[in-house]
C-alpha cells in the first residue's frame, strides 16, 4: 500500500463519515500521489479487517463520470484488482471503500529479485490478463502506473488506486498501457530503468534476456498498431514461455489445500443454515460464494439457488452487448441453464436462437448459425409466439432473407408486448437500416435514444443512416457519442473513420482506427486500416493489414476483395490477385443467393467479374443493380468503376456524375485506381 502516516492527532482524522459508513473506524492517514484524494486506513468493526477509505472531491459532472467508471470497476474479478467493498456519495464528497493490501512495492520487489524470468513471466501475465477484461468492460482509459503496483504476500501482484488511474476521455489522450506493460517486464527482467529518448532497441539488453524475451518485448514496445502484440496474445505467450521455464498454471498444493477448506466450510454452513433458516440461509452462502477468491467462484455456483427469471435476466443483458468477445458465450450458459431444467421453455429457446443470429452476423459468419436461429425461433414460435423475445428472434431469422416487412412487423409486436425491451427497439431500428429506409431509421432510433439514450448499437445504426443520406458531420456527431459514452465498442472506431475519411480528414481517420485497435484486434477495423494505408500508397502496410482481417475474418468477401486490390499492384503476385478475387466472389455469391435483390452487393459482384474478365456477367450484374434509380452515390462510384474496367469511358464518366450529383467527392474518386484518369479527363474538360 501507498506509504502510511500514522497521526491520530491529525484534525483531518476526525472528520464525519456518511452514516452507512459509521461502522468504519479510521485509524491512520495514508500518502497518496492524487491532488483530490485522502486516503485513510480504517477498521471494519462489522467484518473485523483492513480497508482504505478514500474521501474523493469532485464537481458534479466528474462526480456523475466516476460512479459510473467505479461501478464498472467493481464489477472486475480479476485478483489482480484491488476489490471495491463500498461507494457512498454525500453532498461534497464520494467515498470508496476497497481492499486492504499488504505486500512489497514494485520497486522493492525489482530490487531483490530483478533477473527471475518465471515470476516475471507470471506477473506479466496476470497483468496482461487484468487489463484484458479491464478493456472488455470499456475502461480502457486507465493508465497503468508501477508506483500504483504491489505484490501481496501471496506473491501475486496488485494494481491499486484503478480509479486514480484514469486520463483524459477523449480517445487520442489514451495511455499505450503495453508500452508500459513492456517497461515493467524489461525492469522485472533487467533491473535497469530505461532512458524514454532511448529507442528501445538500442536499450541495454543483458545475456540473461533471451532473444525469445527481447522480441517479446520489443513486440509490446512497436509505434505501429498494426504490428504491436495484443493482450491475449501476449497471455499466450507468457504461457509458452512460463511452459518452456517448467512452469505451471495449475493451482499449487498450498492452493489446493486452500480450496479444499474453503470448499468444506461452505458446505458445512450450508448444512447448518437450511435447518429452519432456508432464507437466510441461501444468503450467507451467497456471502461466501462473493468473498471467495475469484479463480474459484465458478466452483461454488452450487450454492447459488436457481431462478429462471435471473438467469433470463442475465442472458438478455449479455446480449444488449453483444459485441463484446465473452458475451455471447455468457448468454449461451444463462439460456441453457434455464433448459436444462425445462426443455421447452420458449423464452430461453428464443434467447439462443438470438445468440446464434448474432453469431452469424459476427466477424466469422457462418450459415450454420443462420440456420441455428430458424430453428430456434420456429420451436420459440411454436411454443409461445406472445413473447417479445420470440419476435425478437424471429425478426433477426427474417431480415438475412430481406423478408424486411416482416421482420419489422416481427419487431414492432416485441415492442408492442414489451415497451422497455432494449433488443426490441434495435431490432427495429437495424432491420429499418437494412431495408435501406434511412430517414425512417433515423425516426425510429430518435424514440429509441429517448427511451435508451446513448445505446452504442442505436447511437452506430443512427449514424450508418446519416453516412448513406452524406450527412457526414451528422453522422460524426453519433460515432463519436458511442465513443464517448462507450470506448470498448470497436464498431464506432470503424465507422467514425469512415466518415471522416468521407470529409478527407485522412490522418484523423487513421488516428481513430489505431485507437480502436488499441481496444481489441478487430477484423473490420483491420479492415479499414488496409483501405486507409492503401489508399495512402503504402502496400506492405495495407497488405500486413488485410492479412490480419482475413485470419480474424476469413469468411468476408469484403476483406478479400480489398487484398486481391492490394496484391494486383505487385507484378510478381498477380496469380495470388486473381486467385483472391475468386475467392471473394465465391463467399459475395452465397450472400446474394440469399438477397438477390441488394444492389449494394450486386455492384460489388459486377466490379469482381469486370476485373476477372466475365464481361457479359459484369455487364449484367451492373444493369441489375441500377435497375431501379439509388439514392446511394457510392453504387453509381463503383458502376463506373466496373466500365472503366470494361473499358466503357462513357458509360463510367456518365455514373460518375451522378455519383457527383450525389454527394460523392473528387478525393473520394481518386481513390479508385480504375476511375483516377477520368477524374482528371472529366476535370480538365470543365
Amino acid at each position: 500500500m501507498p506509504s502510511e502516516v500514522y497521526d491520530l492527532n491529525d484534525n483531518t482524522m476526525m472528520r464525519d463519515l456518511p452514516l452507512s459508513l459509521q461502522h468504519y473506524e479510521l485509524r491512520f492517514r495514508m500518502v497518496t500521489d492524487h491532488p483530490h484524494w485522502i486516503s485513510y486506513g480504517a477498521w471494519d468493526k462489522h467484518l473485523h479487517r483492513l480497508v482504505v477509505i478514500t474521501e474523493i472531491r469532485l464537481n458534479n459532472e466528474e462526480t456523475a463520470v466516476f460512479l459510473q467508471r467505479a461501478r464498472i470497476a467493481a464489477s472486475l474479478s480479476h485478483r489482480a484488482f484491488a476489490k471495491i467493498h463500498a461507494l457512498e456519495a454525500s453532498d461534497t464528497s464520494t467515498f470508496i471503500v476497497t481492499e486492504y493490501v499488504q505486500g512489497s512495492d514494485l520497486n522493492t520487489w525489482i530490487a531483490q529479485r530483478h533477473n527471475k524470468l518465471l515470476a516475471a513471466l507470471m506477473h506479466i501475465r496476470q497483468l496482461a490478463a487484468a487489463l484484458l477484461e479491464a478493456q472488455a468492460a470499456g475502461l480502457v482509459d486507465i493508465a497503468l502506473q508501477a508506483n500504483h503496483l504491489l505484490i501481496d504476500q501471496n506473491q501475486h501482484i496488485r494494481i491499486l488506486n484503478l480509479l486514480s488511474s484514469f486520463t483524459s476521455k477523449l480517445p487520442s489522450d489514451r495511455p499505450n498501457n503495453l508500452r508500459a506493460l513492456a517497461v515493467i517486464f524489461y525492469r522485472m527482467l533487467t533491473g535497469i530503468i530505461p532512458d524514454d529518448e532511448q529507442h528501445s532497441e538500442h536499450w541495454s539488453w543483458p545475456t540473461a534476456v533471451t532473444p525469445a524475451i527481447r522480441e517479446l518485448i520489443l513486440s509490446m514496445l512497436s509505434e505501429e498498431e498494426i504490428n504491436r502484440i495484443s493482450y491475449q496474445d501476449l497471455i499466450e505467450a507468457c504461457n509458452q514461455q512460463i511452459d518452456a521455464e517448467g512452469g505451471s498454471g495449475s493451482l499449487s498444493g498450498s492452493e489446493l489445500q486452500q480450496l479444499s477448506q474453503q470448499l468444506q466450510a461452505a458446505r458445512y454452513k450450508r448444512r447448518r443454515l437450511q435447518v429452519g433458516f432456508t432464507l437466510c440461509g441461501a444468503l450467507l452462502v451467497g456471502g461466501v460464494i462473493l468473498n471467495a477468491p475469484d479463480d474459484w467462484k465458478w466452483k461454488l455456483q452450487a450454492f447459488i439457488p436457481f431462478s429462471a427469471s435471473r438467469e433470463f435476466k442475465l442472458g438478455m443483458r449479455a446480449l444488449a452487448r453483444y459485441d463484446l468477445p465473452p458475451m455471447l458465450d455468457a448468454a449461451t450458459q444463462h439460456f441453457n441453464r434455464i433448459l436444462e431444467r425445462d426443455p421447452n421453455n420458449a423464452a430461453a429457446i428464443a434467447g439462443l436462437s438470438i445468440v446464434y443470429s448474432y453469431r452469424y452476423r459476427s466477424n466469422n459468419p457462418d450459415e450454420f448459425w443462420l440456420g441455428k436461429a430458424k430453428a430456434s425461433s420456429q420451436l420459440a414460435q411454436s411454443l409461445n409466439p406472445n413473447l417479445a423475445v420470440s419476435q425478437i428472434a424471429l425478426a433477426l431469422v427474417l431480415d438475412p432473407r430481406q423478408d424486411f416487412e416482416l421482420a419489422i412487423k416481427a419487431a414492432r409486436k416485441a415492442k408492442e408486448l414489451q415497451p422497455d425491451n432494449l433488443l426490441a427497439w434495435q431490432t427495429e431500428v437495424r432491420v429499418l437500416l437494412l431495408s435501406r429506409q434511412f430517414e425512417k431509421t433515423i425516426q425510429a432510433s430518435d424514440l429509441a435514444l429517448k427511451k435508451f439514450p446513448f445505446d452504442w448499437l442505436l447511437l452506430n445504426l443512427k449514424g450508418v443512416a446519416l453516412l448513406n443520406q452524406v450527412k457526414h458531420a451528422e453522422a460524426e456527431q453519433q460515432f463519436r457519442l458511442s465513443i464517448q459514452h462507450h470506448p470498448d465498442v470497436t464498431l464506432s472506431y470503424g465507422f467514425l473513420a469512415t466518415t471522416l475519411d468521407g470529409l478527407n480528414r485522412k490522418e484523423e481517420a487513421l488516428q481513430v482506427l489505431q485507437q480502436g485497435l488499441q481496444v481489441r484486434p478487430d477484423a473490420v477495423l483491420y479492415l479499414r486500416l488496409g483501405q486507409t494505408q492503401f489508399a495512402r500508397g503504402e502496400l506492405a502496410i495495407a497488405l500486413s493489414a488485410f492479412e490480419k482481417s482475413i485470419q480474424q475474418n476469413p469468411q468476408s468477401y469484403e476483406v478479400w476483395n480489398s487484398f486481391a486490390e492490394a496484391l494486383i499492384l505487385d507484378p510478381t503476385r498477380t496469380q495470388e490477385a486473381h486467385a483472391a478475387f475468386q475467392r471473394s466472389l465465391e463467399l459475395l455469391s452465397v450472400r446474394l443467393a440469399r438477397s438477390p435483390n441488394d444492389s449494394w452487393l450486386v455492384i460489388q459482384a459486377a466490379c469482381i467479374e469486370a476485373t476477372l474478365g466475365h464481361s457479359a456477367r459484369a455487364r449484367s450484374s451492373i444493369d441489375h443493380a441500377l435497375r431501379t434509380k439509388q439514392t446511394n452515390p457510392q453504387i453509381y462510384l463503383l458502376a463506373a468503376r466496373a466500365y472503366a474496367e470494361l473499358n466503357e469511358p462513357t458509360l463510367a464518366m456518365e455514373n460518375l456524375a451522378i455519383a457527383r450529383s450525389l454527394g460523392t467527392t473528387e478525393a473520394q474518386i481518386m481513390e479508385i485506381r480504375q476511375l483516377k484518369h477520368l477524374s482528371l479527363a472529366s476535370n480538365a474538360n470543365k
